[in-house]
């Protein structure tokens, strides 16, 4: 919206009509909180990024009772594009901006949901997710994709930011990943087609991490890539130690045009055993308030696990969630969370 000179309002003052917006959406306080991955503000009124309204650290219920000046200047433009109204129309005409924008979030997120299909039944392997975005729809994502010969990929990863710009990259990347995957590529080819598609396509400074892996069970292995994104973990009483992580080099899809990316992702081959549980997870799960800053997870995860084990996976996936929904500050979720729990029949 480009307003050299708003017009002066007829009837209500731009005062009052800011001051009516702030009470539409005092129940809808997360509207207020959009915002892209550099915190460029989204304004809930005419649905406008603007690129010089920067979101403070304490967004959320501050902006409602505390609008910084350039928000207030905004939303006083906004009144007076209304300014030719009646105060009744007015009303409804900032009430029906505000339904619309609210309709168009809820169509987002069931598009998103629709796009995050349910767990695959896959005769050898037991497999259970969880979704959980931070503002209703968000960056993770994860798939599957059944391969010739008794073999099945997954991914897993995680766009950079929040909400509606994350969840843009998420769809992205998440059908790029699918797409080379069903062509047979193995998990380093796979993410390198990706980080190259990705990289010509998005703006600088965006990105997204992920992990790629193929189960074989006919030859009872596990072929994986780690881009920049926590490594997946492995845990079975069996196994000394019981829990692994699935280390690898690499780096986050969309950085780099792809020389020195492809120089640094590793692919690597693991045995699989009967009743193993491997956990492929976004980082939301490992920023949580109370874990130290250098906990990768494995201590969190291994306690969870350990006392969870014989339970089915959508079970174990539940109760780490449950310990996870505890260390919420205030309970508010920090960051989008993704799980994707499969156990080795």
């Amino acid at each position: 919206m480009m307003v050299d000179q708003p017009a002066p309002l007829q009837g209500d003052s731009p005062r009052q009509t800011v001051a009516m917006l702030r009470r539409a959406l005092r129940e809808t306080p997360d509207i207020w909180a959009q915002h892209d991955s550099r915190n460029r503000w989204f304004c809930p009124h005419c649905g406008e990024i603007i690129n010089t309204i920067i979101v403070p650290p304490e967004r959320g219920q501050a902006l409602l009772h505390d609008l910084p000046f350039q928000i207030q200047e905004h939303l006083k433009v906004c009144a007076a594009a209304l300014s030719g109204l009646p105060p009744q129309k007015r009303q409804r005409g900032a009430d029906a901006a505000l339904s619309g924008l609210r309709q168009a979030l809820h169509e987002a997120r069931l598009q998103q949901r629709h796009m995050l299909h349910d767990a695959p039944r896959f005769d050898g392997l037991d497999i259970a997710c969880i979704y959980q975005p931070k503002m209703g729809i968000g960056g993770d994502f994860y798939g599957f994709v059944e391969l010739p010969g008794r073999r099945l990929g997954v991914a897993i990863g995680d766009a950079s930011g929040h909400g509606v710009e994350a969840c843009m990259v998420m769809a992205v990347t998440k059908k790029l990943c699918m797409m080379f995957a069903r062509n047979g590529k193995t998990p380093r080819e796979c993410l390198s087609a990706v980080n190259a598609e990705l990289h010509a396509d998005v703006m600088q400074g965006v990105f997204a991490t992920g992990s790629y892996g193929i189960f074989d069970l006919a030859e009872k292995t596990l072929s994986y890539v780690r881009a920049g994104h926590p490594p997946a973990l492995i845990y079975n009483p069996a196994r000394k130690p019981d829990i692994l992580e699935l280390d690898s080099n690499g780096l986050a899809m969309g950085v780099d045009a792809g020389r020195r990316f492809d120089k640094v992702l590793e692919e690597r081959t693991i045995t699989i055993q009967s009743g193993d549980l491997i956990l492929f997870y976004t980082d939301g799960l490992i920023e949580l308030p109370g874990l130290p800053p250098d906990d990768l997870g494995e201590p969190w995860f291994g306690s969870v696990l350990r006392k969870n084990y014989s339970r089915k996976v959508d079970d174990i996936n539940s109760q780490v969630w449950y310990s996870a929904e505890k260390m919420f500050e205030e309970g508010r979720q920090a960051d989008d969370i993704s799980l994707v729990t499969i156990k080795v029949q």
